[in-house]
């Protein structure tokens, strides 16, 4: 299972996101992910892309890391 297609291709957005966390390893942008995030809610950056949920991914991921932000 390939989290990061649906049956169309990949999500959308997904690349959106990834560019946002160029700055993290592999590591720290697969933990973004797949780990609960409290700026979603609790929710998975995964889980909220797949819902269409680009905009709040985004800046999630734009926050990522910094002092304090999930």
């Amino acid at each position: 299972n390939y989290a990061q297609f649906t049956k169309s291709g990949v999500i959308p957005g997904l690349e959106d996101v990834l560019m946002a966390l160029a700055p993290h390893d592999p590591w720290m942008q697969a933990a973004f992910f797949l780990g609960s995030n409290p700026r979603l809610k609790g929710k998975s950056p995964l889980e909220m892309l797949k819902a269409g949920q680009l905009s709040v991914v985004l800046k999630a991921a734009e926050a990522y890391g910094e002092h304090g932000a999930a």
